[in-house]
Parts: structure tokens; sequence; C-alpha cells
């Protein structure tokens, strides 16, 4: 099960993970920013007292589909 942390910006930084359309830096303000990340980019913004975490989604796969076969 893959999870997506939403985590808030504690200072305001760009980021550079995320590019705008035209393909600047995101700018992430602190207290207003929200967004989704990877548990590894939140856990290196926190380390930078960047973010803190506000909640995690938890994304369920869709199951695989099994073969069925047929009985003679």
């Amino acid at each position: 099960m893959m999870k997506n942390y939403v985590v808030k910006a504690l200072i305001d930084f760009n980021d550079v993970e995320e590019k705008t359309e035209t393909g600047a830096d995101t700018p992430r303000t602190a207290n207003v920013s929200v967004w989704n990340c990877t548990k590894e980019r939140y856990e290196y913004l926190k380390s930078k007292n960047a973010v803190m975490l506000v909640g995690i989604d938890e994304i369920k796969e869709e199951p695989k589909p099994t073969k069925k076969t047929k009985k003679k």
C-alpha cells in the first residue's frame, strides 16, 4: 500500500522537486502551502525543518485480477 504524506510548509522556500507549468520551482509559503509528497521527500524536508506532517493519505492498490481456470 502506497502512502501520500500531506505536509505543510513551516518556512518559505522554492520546491525544486515540483515544477510549475512554466518550468519554474514551485513556491511554498509558510503556514499556507499544503501538499502531498513521498515519504522520502517528507523526511528530507523535515530534516531541514521546512515542513510538518499534517496527515497520511493511504492509497489502496487495485487488486490484481486472478486467472480463472475452467474445470473439466
